[in-house]
């Protein structure tokens, strides 16, 4: 019978487990003195990056909501310092991906987000805009990850472009509405309204 002799059992098990492990992990190599998955260069080096874009995002989306906060705004000013603090969350994801592949997080210098802007129309006109630009570079780290046969870092993307989905979709609607609405300071007092009751809520991403 298969369960026998112990050790022939042991020895079998232990065998079929690592054949299981290098099929996997074909081609990620396994770092022997920490025993975790080592990512190529490349791709820490590209990770570190949207890492830092994403600590800036953060900024972006504070520095906004001051700006609204001293316009009267306090809706919108609730509303993006709560996606600011998504934004922080978003950045210590990669942090922990890229600490848990053996990998050093390494934040670089973050450039200064404007201070200043021309309207509320134009606040959100240029979050959607930078959602965009971080929808993009996901989606070429997830390229990138998929044809180097990174699959565990394509398996870690995937949540991300789930979610910038969902925040291209959350930051167009608002900005569609305040296209509809214009300038008028009784509609921008509504708009501001829901947008208090989203952060309140939580309802930061659609």
């Amino acid at each position: 019978m298969f369960f026998i002799n112990n050790n022939v059992n042991r020895v079998f098990l232990f065998c079929f487990y690592l054949g299981i492990i290098h099929q996997v992990n074909y081609f990620l190599p396994i770092s022997k003195s920490k025993g975790i998955i080592m990512l190529k260069k490349e791709m820490a080096q590209k990770l570190n990056e949207q890492l830092n874009l994403e600590f800036y995002s953060a900024n972006l989306y504070l520095q906004m909501s001051a700006w609204c906060s001293d316009k009267g705004f306090e809706g919108a000013a609730a509303f993006l310092k709560k996606h600011s603090q998504e934004e922080m969350q978003h950045m210590e994801r990669l942090f922990e991906y890229l600490s848990g592949t053996g990998s050093m997080p390494v934040l670089g210098t973050i450039t200064a987000p404007p201070v200043d802007f021309a309207s509320l129309a134009d606040v959100f006109k240029l979050t959607y805009e930078h959602e965009q630009l971080i929808t993009t570079q996901i989606n070429e780290l997830a390229h990138v990850a998929m044809t180097t046969h990174d699959y565990s870092t394509f398996n870690f993307l995937q949540w991300y472009v789930a979610e910038q989905h969902e925040e291209e979709k959350l930051f167009k609607s608002i900005l569609d509405k305040l296209a509809l609405v214009g300038n008028s300071g009784n509609s921008l007092f509504f708009v501001d309204k829901d947008l208090k009751t989203m952060a309140a809520q939580g309802y930061t991403s659609a």
